[in-house]
């Protein structure tokens, strides 16, 4: 259980998240409300991935990657070490 810290690319976000065995909840992120328009696409990809923090429901997790998956099983996020 923890803190998520996230920069979207124009605005910062918060939230808290609960993991109880695979069962993953992250509350809705909290966001600054700036408008950005450079890069092009960057509000696209900033509401993206708050839909996706909210639709989690599982988390799996293997070497060097971390998949966030929805109520359903279909991919949410997936994250890989670099």
């Amino acid at each position: 259980d923890g803190d998520l810290t996230m920069e979207t690319g124009c605005n910062t976000a918060g939230s808290s998240w609960e993991l109880d065995g695979d069962e993953l909840t992250i509350d809705r992120p909290r966001t600054t409300l700036m408008a950005c328009d450079d890069p092009p696409g960057v509000m696209e990809q900033e509401a993206a991935l708050l839909r996706a923090l909210e639709s989690a429901a599982r988390v799996e997790i293997a070497p060097d990657t971390l998949t966030i998956l929805d109520a359903e099983g279909a991919i949410a996020i997936v994250a890989v070490r670099g």
